[in-house]
């Protein structure tokens, strides 16, 4: 993470994509990429964050290093057979993240989520320094 970039951009060209990636000197990398391959960065950058900002915690701490994206809204849908719930999560960008569940994984989602939020709104807040 102390290397800096100034730019990095995902654009289509043709059939593919192209990741274009124009350092601080101004000198541009390009790297091609099928629609396969951007579903699928798609889905490893995430994990791949989560390793980097892990990697950065102090051995020992009781502190877990996590990367949560500020979700803006959400919405709430089943699938065409209506065999499962899917959330559809937007963030603060319009990225949508969407994730599915069977009803019994959805409805213990629910629960888990007013446990945890009663938990967070009742919790001793830390000072602010």
């Amino acid at each position: 993470m102390e290397r800096e970039f100034e730019e990095l951009t995902i654009e289509p060209r043709g059939n593919d994509y192209v990741i274009i990636r124009v350092d601080g000197d101004g000198i541009k990398t390009e790297l091609s990429l099928s629609e396969t391959n951007v579903v699928f960065l798609g889905r490893l950058a995430p994990i791949v964050a989560r390793r980097i900002v892990a990697s950065k915690m102090p051995a020992g701490s009781d502190v877990s290093a996590s990367v949560a994206t500020p979700a803006k809204n959400f919405e709430l849908n089943s699938d065409l057979h209506n065999d499962l719930v899917l959330l559809k999560i937007r963030d603060e960008f319009d990225v949508e993240f969407v994730f599915s569940f069977g009803p019994a994984g959805s409805s213990y989602l629910g629960e888990r989520l007013i446990k945890w939020s009663d938990k967070v709104a009742n919790a001793v807040k830390p000072a602010k320094q």
